[in-house]
């Protein structure tokens, strides 16, 4: 089975090192000509059971329309895109796994899957605020910053509205409501960007990198497991895009 990764950045590169330590053949692709092994896009897409795109997002929608006629299934690293318009063709397109990775961590799941009731807190650490600012990428806007934290928001409470919106040295909070759960998410700076403290229902969890590292493997393997048709995606395009909305309703708040 051969996977072509486009995009081989810092996450492309450790999605090449897992596809390989899990035995799969791998070609990868960068429009940067000192990371690239192989001579074009169309090189390493040829054969490919599966794509990864790791690319980054300001730009990452166009491309993913085009893989697409492909008609097999890609890993995209999260967000799927920075905005929600347009995001409709992908939805309809061939299975998206998309990269919350967090997903793939036994005890996010089993805090996640939990009936919720009454208040819940997430505090998602990261480098967050309802502004775009300078990065190494240039303006990279919340969409990004805030996307692990909203798929823990959305996948408690799908139906959530957002009703209340802080930015504050910024750092963001906002509560938001489904009638039944309230969630209050705080996000601010972490010495760990992968830090995360969740409590609600008794459960109090913060992970290691360990359990980062282990996270990341077990999505590649699922990813292996819907190419060979024994699994359906976890984290399918139609939810990354209502990601993508509900940290745009967020930003309207701001």
């Amino acid at each position: 089975m051969k996977i072509a990764i486009i995009g081989r950045g810092s996450a492309g590169s450790r999605q090449e090192r897992l596809f390989k330590e899990l035995g799969v053949d791998v070609s990868a692709y960068d429009s940067d000509q000192t990371k690239t092994d192989a001579a074009s896009m169309e090189e390493a897409l040829e054969g490919a059971a599966g794509i990864v795109v790791a690319t980054p997002p300001m730009h990452r929608l166009p491309l993913l329309r085009e893989l697409m006629k492909r008609g097999v299934p890609m890993l995209v690293e999260k967000p799927l895109a920075m905005q929600s318009a347009g995001l409709e063709a992908v939805v309809d397109g061939p299975p998206v796994l998309v990269g919350y990775v967090w997903r793939h961590c036994p005890v996010v799941t089993e805090f996640l899957s939990q009936q919720h009731e009454g208040l819940t807190y997430i505090r998602y650490g990261e480098h967050p605020s309802l502004r775009p600012k300078p990065s190494w990428l240039g303006e990279v806007s919340s969409v990004w910053e805030y996307s692990h934290a909203m798929d823990f928001v959305l996948r408690i409470a799908p139906d959530i509205r957002i009703f209340k919106t802080r930015t504050r040295w910024g750092w963001t909070n906002f509560e938001g409501t489904d009638g039944r759960r309230t969630i209050k998410l705080r996000t601010d700076f972490a010495s760990n960007p992968a830090q995360v403290w969740m409590a609600g229902n008794g459960c109090l969890w913060t992970p290691s990198k360990d359990t980062l590292e282990r996270a990341y493997r077990a999505q590649a393997e699922h990813f292996l497991a819907m190419l060979r048709g024994e699994q359906a995606s976890l984290v399918p395009a139609d939810h990354g895009g209502r990601i993508v909305a509900l940290t745009e309703r967020c930003i309207s708040w701001a």
